[in-house]
């Protein structure tokens, strides 16, 4: 059996065929430290649904409840990844990420020769101290998936969007990832890729600019972005947060656009046709997304080293944009 799995700063998400049945499961990457002792300890078996791990004399209660239980006691739940890498902050990230990956591979254990495709990200170009960490970070969650019985393979973030979204294209174009810690980019030729790249800057860059700006704690930010009835990047804000994330979600897009802009401009290469471009990612979810990024889109100027200018056909997002990195992963492993 083949799994793809998309390991992110915010979500974690496995997917899979059983029979003939595309499964999916998905935690949120985050933990909340509880207290050791009987009386948790008890509380956590009788409740089902709570996912927990018990390291050393510490309880972490790990995915989705971890929010819960954070937003109940006040406190910010703790995240093993940080901008797309392991947290060099958190020394129990490993234990953590262990945890909630054998979750979301789903119930039944390994056999021999499964394999998880699982996504990393590119190295990020506005931050070239951080291709140390990929290495580790890569090397780290291999280790992990192969301890749970399974053949692990790596696989680009965007590349896997690509094989997510790009089919109609023949897998050629642009394809996007916009992540919570990073936003991940890889242009495609059918299916070989030309490069890959990520910024620094995602949902987690967002909800961290908007708290700086309007002084509102992150977890507020966060439900507002999160929530599709209160915020639409269609729907114009006078001020507050909708109005701040408005702001950030514009400039984040407006950095994209200039990071594909000078990428193309140190390439010595030239593209015979249109490169339609793939949008994914939880932080793409808000209504007015991608028309906000055509619009900006349509406004540069993105030529090659040569002098050859990039033409774009169609952006459009990919269908569950969400499960779209997990999708391709998993696609990429049957291929």
């Amino acid at each position: 059996m083949v799994k793809g799995l998309d390991i992110g700063t915010a979500f974690i998400v496995g997917m899979f065929n059983k029979g003939k049945e595309l499964v999916s499961y998905t935690q949120r990457d985050a933990f909340f430290e509880a207290p050791n002792n009987e009386f948790t300890r008890q509380q956590m078996i009788n409740g089902s649904d709570v996912n927990y791990v018990i390291h050393g004399d510490k309880l972490f209660i790990v995915g989705d409840k971890s929010l819960e239980f954070g937003e109940v006691f006040g406190q910010e739940v703790r995240r093993p990844l940080a901008k797309g890498y392991i947290s060099n902050r958190e020394p129990e990230a490993l234990i953590v990420i262990r945890s909630i990956i054998e979750g979301v591979l789903g119930d039944e254990p390994a056999k021999s020769g499964d394999k998880v495709v699982y996504s990393i990200p590119a190295d990020a170009c506005d931050d070239v101290a951080k291709a140390n960490a990929l290495v580790y970070h890569r090397e780290s969650l291999k280790k992990i998936i192969e301890s749970l019985g399974y053949e692990a393979e790596p696989l680009n973030e965007a590349i896997a969007v690509g094989y997510a979204g790009l089919q109609e294209h023949g897998y050629t174009g642009i394809a996007i990832s916009f992540g919570s810690g990073m936003t991940n980019f890889a242009v495609m030729w059918m299916s070989m890729p030309v490069c890959q790249f990520a910024i620094t800057r995602g949902g987690d860059w967002i909800d961290q600019s908007t708290s700086l700006a309007i002084d509102s704690p992150i977890p507020v930010v966060r439900s507002l972005k999160e929530d599709s009835t209160k915020f639409s990047l269609n729907k114009k804000y006078e001020a507050g947060t909708l109005q701040a994330l408005s702001v950030y979600y514009t400039e984040l897009i407006s950095y994209s656009i200039h990071t594909i802009q000078k990428q193309f401009g140190a390439m010595s290469r030239k593209f015979p046709r249109a490169l339609p471009i793939a949008i994914s990612g939880g932080t793409s979810a808000p209504k007015g997304f991608v028309d906000i990024f055509k619009t900006i889109l349509a406004k540069t100027n993105v030529v090659t080293a040569t002098g050859d200018k990039v033409v774009f056909g169609d952006v459009f997002q990919v269908s569950d944009p969400f499960k779209a990195v997990a999708k391709g992963c998993l696609i990429k492993g049957l291929l």
